[in-house]
């Protein structure tokens, strides 16, 4: 099931549970704390994914500075879809080992609907739609986003989108 439908479905109960409550009791200030709500579980399934997506960003963070190396998957060295793969698995969430398959992971997201822990996917060729690299974004700014992404010359490290981002992004995907 996708988050999205959860969410839907969620609210769509919350609303059908608006509509037709009706408190005649004349009790209407008492609450049962041991009952949820479907809005409660609403705000649960979000706060769930906030949580996540706040420990796969906070555990990306503890690999800036790893230097680049293709195929690595420790702190001595690797590889930009190793550093989602493993700051998502922090946060519970499987994640395939090649960025071009955790490309086809996830829902799409807007550039301008970004959150932390998304997932951002880039070409190494200006207008190509082949995944080649990934990243994950650390928060939103003016200027769209931050991401933390493994560079083949610096290694991890945390960068700002700009323009030759892009024309090299692809796609954006929010998993988790």
């Amino acid at each position: 099931m996708t988050r999205h439908f959860i969410i839907k479905t969620l609210l769509g109960l919350s609303l059908t549970g608006l509509l037709f409550s009706c408190d005649n009791s004349g009790d209407s200030n008492k609450s049962d704390s041991t009952t949820s709500s479907p809005t409660n579980e609403v705000k649960s399934v979000v706060s769930e994914q906030n949580e996540k997506a706040e420990q796969a960003v906070k555990t990306a963070r503890t690999f800036i500075g790893v230097p680049y190396k293709s195929g690595g998957v420790t702190k001595d060295g690797m590889d930009a879809s190793a550093l989602t793969m493993l700051a998502w698995k922090a946060a519970g969430v499987q994640l395939s080992r090649i960025s071009r398959e955790q490309s086809r992971q996830g829902q799409q997201v807007p550039a301008d609907k970004v959150e932390a822990g998304d997932l951002v996917f880039f070409s190494a060729n200006k207008g190509s739609n082949q995944v080649t690299m990934s990243g994950i974004i650390t928060k939103k700014t003016a200027q769209g986003f931050n991401f933390i992404y493994t560079s083949s010359k610096d290694g991890v490290k945390e960068v700002a989108y700009s323009p030759y981002w892009k024309d090299r992004l692809v796609v954006i995907k929010r998993v988790g």
